[in-house]
């Protein structure tokens, strides 16, 4: 993982942690303000695989334009 996008964080979790970082999958309940910004920091940390859920039918009021 040298010389890799995350190396800034290897001296935390070292390559086994950021390895088990990348292999995980993360459920999200709520996909609401508060939801997308936590899916957006665990992507940015490596997490690559999202179960995402929520009670409400997106409209295009929703979009952020």
């Amino acid at each position: 993982m040298r010389g890799g996008r995350f190396d800034s964080q290897a001296p935390l979790f070292g390559e086994e942690g950021q390895g088990r970082i990348m292999q995980a999958t993360v459920g999200v309940a709520g996909c609401g303000a508060l939801g997308v910004t936590l899916v957006t920091v665990l992507a940015e940390a490596g997490v690559s695989r999202f179960v995402l859920a929520d009670q409400d039918y997106p409209e295009i009021t929703d979009l952020n334009t």
